[in-house]
C-alpha cells in the first residue's frame, strides 16, 4: 500500500476525507488563510438583518429595509462615517433590541423602550417622537444629513 492511498483499510487513516483535508491544507487549525475584518457595512447589515427576521410582518420592517438599502447605496465620509456609527451602535441597535424584547414578553420592557424613545426624541429634529417608527424615522433623518463632506 502506497502512502497516498488512503482507503478504509488503512489503520493509521481510517477517513479519507480527514487525510484529504489534513494534505489540502483544510484542517481548522491551520484554515487562517481567508481570515478578513469585516467592515462595519457588512456588521451593520448583518445585524439589521437579524432585527428584520425578528420583526417579520411589522410596520417597522419596512423602515428597516431602507436603512438597508441606505449601507448599500450610500457613499460615507470619515465625518460622516463617525455620525453613522455613533447612530446607529448608540441609538437604532439598543432601540431594536428593546423593541424586539418588548414584542417577545409584551407587558415587560415597556419602560425601557419609552425611555430609548424618550432618549432619541431628544435628539435634534423636527416633530414629536411617540412610536417606534418616529424614532427610527429620526434617526433616518439624521442619516441622512448628519455629519459635514470632507
Amino acid at each position: 500500500m502506497s502512502c497516498l492511498n488512503f482507503g478504509k483499510e488503512d489503520e493509521e487513516f481510517p477517513f479519507e476525507e480527514e487525510a484529504l483535508r489534513f494534505f489540502k491544507g483544510k484542517l481548522p487549525s491551520w484554515d487562517t488563510l481567508d481570515f478578513r475584518v469585516p467592515i462595519w457595512r457588512e456588521r451593520f447589515r448583518d445585524r439589521l438583518l437579524s432585527f428584520k427576521n425578528a420583526l417579520l410582518g411589522s410596520e417597522e420592517e419596512t423602515l428597516i429595509d431602507y436603512l438597508m438599502g441606505l449601507l448599500e447605496r450610500e457613499e460615507v465620509s470619515s465625518n460622516r462615517l463617525r455620525v453613522w456609527v455613533y447612530l446607529f451602535e448608540n441609538h437604532l441597535f439598543p432601540l431594536l433590541e428593546r423593541l424586539v424584547f418588548y414584542r417577545a414578553n409584551e407587558p415587560l420592557g415597556l419602560d425601557e423602550l419609552s425611555f430609548k424613545l424618550k432618549e432619541i426624541g431628544e435628539l435634534p429634529g423636527y416633530g414629536r417622537v411617540e412610536t417606534v417608527s418616529d424614532a427610527i424615522n429620526r434617526i433616518i433623518a439624521l442619516l441622512n444629513c448628519g455629519g459635514e463632506d470632507d
